[in-house]
């Protein structure tokens, strides 16, 4: 998602971020509940493969940001910092390319509904991405975390997030310390 809604995204990186994403909406939860099935473990390995390359060749965006301080400052696995991030990021950045977050929805299993508004259809990808999640079980919180995060460390942990300028440069949507600030407290809750 974050190589396909990025400011450097290209026809290129998108053919993979795609392929990516509908794998992942398809196998992921066939591929986490069984792993001995051989075909989702496959087109899971594809999915990696692809959004790899998808995310070598347009970056990634602010969730990765504001994952980093959740690695650095309390010793959360990073791809479990990113997974609670990003429908939170993704609430944020969604009004930024809405057709991108449809298409990603739709990528994920969650189509648009003929006559469906694309601002609200847009918003079908946060959900899709809360969705699986839960189904994956994983935590959707900060407190979920249980590492003893808590709001007076957001000040800390939003200037650590402003400081990857790579990640935040390339996302849609110009993020603030004080939206920064605001994303960590709506995953907090």
């Amino acid at each position: 998602l974050e190589a396909y809604t990025s400011l450097k995204a290209s026809p290129f990186s998108d053919i993979f971020a795609e392929e990516a994403m509908i794998r992942i909406g398809k196998w992921l939860r066939v591929a986490s509940l069984n792993g001995r099935n051989i075909e989702a473990r496959g087109e899971m390995m594809l999915a990696a493969l692809f959004g790899g390359v998808a995310l070598a060749n347009a970056g990634v965006t602010a969730c990765h940001a504001l994952a980093y301080p959740l690695g650095g400052m309390f010793g959360v696995p990073h791809g479990i910092a990113n997974a609670l991030l990003i429908p939170h990021v993704a609430r944020w950045n969604a009004m930024a390319s809405p057709e991108r977050f449809v298409n990603a929805a739709a990528f994920l299993g969650y189509p648009q509904e003929e006559g469906e508004p694309e601002h609200v259809a847009a918003m079908f990808c946060p959900e899709a991405l809360s969705e699986l999640a839960d189904d994956l079980g994983l935590p959707e919180t900060l407190e979920d975390l249980d590492v003893g995060i808590t709001e007076k460390h957001f000040e800390e942990m939003a200037t650590k997030a402003m400081g990857v300028a790579r990640p935040m440069e390339n996302n849609p949507r110009v993020l603030t310390k004080e939206d920064c600030v605001r994303i960590y407290r709506e995953a907090m809750e």
